[in-house]
């Protein structure tokens, strides 16, 4: 005689089927909810570690360009200086220059014999 509950033992059985997918769909969406929220926790700690090391980086650039820039003023500020004291040197070897053959020029004109002398002395600045 054939089994009247085997219908009832069926539909017993998918029902627990669909019961343990639902079950096992429900499972999955709260572990795939916990691994999305970990990767954008993830990303969010990458984002604020990135910033703060681009702003460090950022805040030692300005500080090397900052430092150089008081380098590199102090050596113009050092270069204009040289620069006058050279000028100022040239002047007075200027003028020192005028005075030797202002007076050399006034003895030639009295006794011509110096004229050797005063080339001479001349060259000798001018390689100077």
């Amino acid at each position: 005689m054939p089994d009247t509950n085997a219908h009832l033992k069926d539909a017993d059985d998918i029902e627990a089927c669909i019961e343990s997918m639902v079950a096992r769909r429900n499972e999955l969406r709260r572990r795939f909810k916990d691994w999305a929220t970990n990767v954008d926790e993830t990303a969010k700690k990458l984002r604020c570690i990135t910033d703060n090391a681009l702003v460090n980086q950022s805040t030692r650039m300005e500080h090397i360009l900052e430092v150089g820039k008081a380098k590199i003023d102090s050596i113009r500020s050092e270069q204009a200086q040289i620069h006058d004291q050279l000028t100022s040197f040239v002047s007075m070897l200027t003028s020192a220059q005028s005075q030797i053959f202002g007076s050399l020029d006034t003895a030639i004109s009295d006794n011509p014999a110096p004229v050797a002398a005063k080339d001479a002395v001349q060259q000798s600045v001018n390689v100077v």
